[in-house]
């Protein structure tokens, strides 16, 4: 179970470095799309932090499934960023 949690801990903060500078990436070069999304897990996580906090207490459990919202979308930016940038090198001139 330890192994478990060191990997929550460790993607969490992976995901937040990545987060937050794929998310002013996304601004700077206007991909809209991406960064609305971006928009959307945060607000999710602050929701969740909100309802979960003032339902019950707070439990690592809570925390650890919405900590992957993160990982997941910069994962999908990642690949949509290679996948626009393949496109946009198979043009022809």
């Amino acid at each position: 179970m330890a192994a478990v949690a060191s990997l929550n801990d460790y993607a969490l903060y992976v995901s937040l470095l990545l987060f937050v500078s794929l998310g002013a990436l996304c601004i700077q070069r206007s991909h809209v799309q991406a960064a609305r999304l971006a928009l959307f897990v945060v607000c999710g996580i602050l929701g969740n932090a909100i309802i979960v906090g003032a339902l019950s207490a707070p439990a690592s459990r809570y925390e650890s499934r919405i900590a992957w919202l993160g990982v997941f979308w910069v994962a999908a930016v990642c690949m949509g960023l290679s996948s626009a940038k393949r496109k946009a090198a198979s043009r022809p001139v």
